[in-house]
This record gives C-alpha cells, structure tokens and sequence, in this order.
C-alpha cells in the first residue's frame, strides 16, 4: 500500500488545525493457495481521504488531538481479508482521538 499525502495547517497560540488529503494505492495484490496462485492484480487507486484534526496543548508538551477522517475506498484496511466481491467504493468516516503524554 502507498499512501501520498498533503497537509495543510494553521497554529495559534495553544490550538492547531491540520486539514489533510491522501491517496489509498495498492501496489499489488496476488493470492495464492499453496503453491496455486488464485489471483494476481496489478497497481490501482483503492480510494482517497480527507481529513481535519484540531490539536489543543494541554500543559507543556501534553497534547490532545480529535480529528474526523472521511474514508472513499474500494477495501478499507480493517476488512482487508474479506476483499468484497462488489466493485464499488464504500464511504466509512471515522473518529480520532489522541493524547500525546
């Protein structure tokens, strides 16, 4: 998997915002069964993301990160393994959160 990216980010005083885009593309994918191979695939764009994060200071170099993540792909990693017979994209948002200590 190669995952190309930009970000964009603004600071304050004690707050940052991240807005960041990425490319999901795998470099190959090939399936085998012992010594059979089932399938093989070459490079294809799996999907994009976009993302925002806000990240607040706490105290010193104590941080707190939540950030919403909008996912458009074919496989989403979690699920990887199933590898749906649908070839469509599938929209799956997702929540993150962080504390750097």
């Amino acid at each position: 998997m190669h995952y190309p990216n930009i970000s964009f980010g603004y600071k304050l005083k004690k707050m940052a915002f991240t807005l960041k885009g990425e490319l999901a593309i795998v470099g190959k994918v090939s399936t085998k069964s012992g010594e059979i191979e089932v399938s093989r695939s070459k490079t294809f764009l799996n999907g994009g993301t976009l993302s925002f994060y806000v990240e607040q200071r706490i105290h010193h170099n104590k941080v707190f990160i939540i950030g919403l993540k909008d996912n458009y792909v074919k496989f989403y990693w979690p699920t990887w393994m199933l590898f749906s017979t649908f070839n469509r994209f599938y929209h799956i948002p997702e929540l993150y959160i962080s504390w750097i200590l």
